[in-house]
């Protein structure tokens, strides 16, 4: 879905499904685009593409080729493997620039860590020893910044930042090496109650409902007072505002302060809280994100109920055409599969797993693959594709016998052949 409006659909939509649901998708969008390319020339910006998911890089490929007057503006980390195949082409194209995210200079690193801080400029040692420490790492340079205010060294009154301690003391300072580090040492100096709200909220996702937060919050009896306990996570920097198909939310303000703070628990706490997010969802009927449930039941760990949705997940990727998302998800079947036996003896599940996989392979080009994967899916259903020539001939001539007793047999016997 584009847009997140819950739209049913009707008797044309209904019918549509895999391929051709995907490419209408798709030609809605671009001539959605299109149309406003015609009023004025159209610039494209995708930010974070490094989140994109193979759909998302072809629709992307789409606006390229077949969209006039519009050019394309993407900013990305460097990509990490495997690179998306569509990746190469769009960056290729004339129309296309792709901003490459580096690292921050001294003189850029004390500016954002002024405009952190609310001031006009830092102390010059200060700037220092955080591009020192940061080596380019625009989240470093800001956690930095707060850490060396929340701790009394630096001094900021009126929107002027002076050393509030000796300039030889800096270098001495025993400050976390590392981002997650420095997150740790903020989450620290709150409360027992906004620290396990912000628990909570990192084992839910990193963009959460506010709603949902109160309803899996363990201590029932304080669920009341949770929206309370979100300012104080905002003002620290640790949380914004973001809200969620017209509901409050909040979301952190970057995926490393998640897993800084989801790593501060237990493992049983952990897994306690993932059953409690995906009991709440499917409690209230919000089953249809399968990946999100799968991703809970994983990792608390009932695997019966993992598998069900890891499979539904892969179902809904080859529906939309994210074929490597699919891949990915049956794969994960797979394994949940060969770690825990879940479904026991039950050849032919198995075997529509690895036929999933072959066509999710067949639509990316694999052909190698597809077929690899469609000759294991045939053989795990007990119809083994014949491997010698032989075997090809009686199998061939089989098939041709079959054929001709079901046209022929109705006749003989009077019957008009089904259709």
């Amino acid at each position: 879905a584009i847009v997140p409006l819950d739209i049913e659909d009707n008797e044309r939509t209904l019918l549509l499904q895999g391929e051709a649901r995907a490419r209408l998708t798709h030609e809605l969008v671009t001539k959605l685009v299109q149309a406003t390319a015609d009023h004025a020339p159209l610039l494209v910006v995708i930010e974070d593409a490094h989140w994109l998911d193979s759909a998302s890089w072809r629709l992307l490929r789409d606006l390229q080729t077949t969209v006039q007057r519009v050019g394309l503006l993407i900013a990305t980390r460097p990509m990490a493997e495997p690179v998306p195949e569509m990746y190469g082409p769009i960056s290729g194209e004339v129309n296309t620039q792709v901003h490459r995210l580096q690292g921050l200079n001294q003189d850029d690193a004390a500016q954002l860590a002024s405009q952190c801080l609310g001031v006009i400029s830092i102390p010059e040692q200060v700037a220092a020893l955080i591009a020192g420490r940061a080596d380019g790492n625009a989240l470093y340079i800001e956690k930095l910044a707060q850490v060396l205010r929340d701790n009394g060294c630096l001094l900021i009154r009126d929107g002027v930042c002076t050393l509030a301690v000796p300039v030889e003391e800096l270098s001495r300072l025993p400050l976390p090496a590392t981002v997650e580090g420095l997150i740790v040492s903020r989450v620290d100096r709150l409360d027992q109650r906004q620290q396990l709200a912000l628990k909570v909220a990192s084992v839910i996702d990193r963009l959460f409902a506010l709603d949902v937060l109160q309803g899996v919050y363990p201590a029932q009896e304080e669920r009341a007072q949770v929206p309370a306990l979100m300012p104080p996570l905002v003002q620290a920097d640790l949380l914004r505002p973001e809200e969620i198909g017209g509901r409050n939310g909040y979301i952190f303000k970057h995926v490393l302060t998640q897993e800084a703070v989801y790593g501060l628990m237990l493992f049983a706490q952990r897994r306690a809280l993932h059953r409690a997010v995906a009991e709440y969802y499917e409690a209230r009927g919000a089953g249809a994100d399968f990946a999100v449930l799968a991703h809970h039941w994983q990792n608390a760990e009932d695997w019966p109920k993992a598998l069900r949705c890891v499979e539904q997940a892969g179902d809904q990727a080859l529906k939309r055409w994210a074929s490597r998302e699919a891949i990915t998800f049956f794969s994960r079947a797979q394994d949940i599969e060969r770690q825990h036996h879940v479904i026991g003896n039950d050849p032919l599940r198995l075997a529509r797993w690895e036929w999933s996989i072959g066509e999710a392979s067949f639509r990316l080009g694999r052909i190698d693959a597809a077929q690899q994967s469609g000759r294991k899916a045939l053989r795990l259903a007990g119809r083994p594709v014949p491997t010698t020539p032989l075997g090809a001939t009686v199998g061939f001539l089989g098939q041709v016998a079959i054929r001709l007793w079901r046209k022929w047999l109705p006749k003989l016997a009077g019957t008009a052949p089904l259709h």
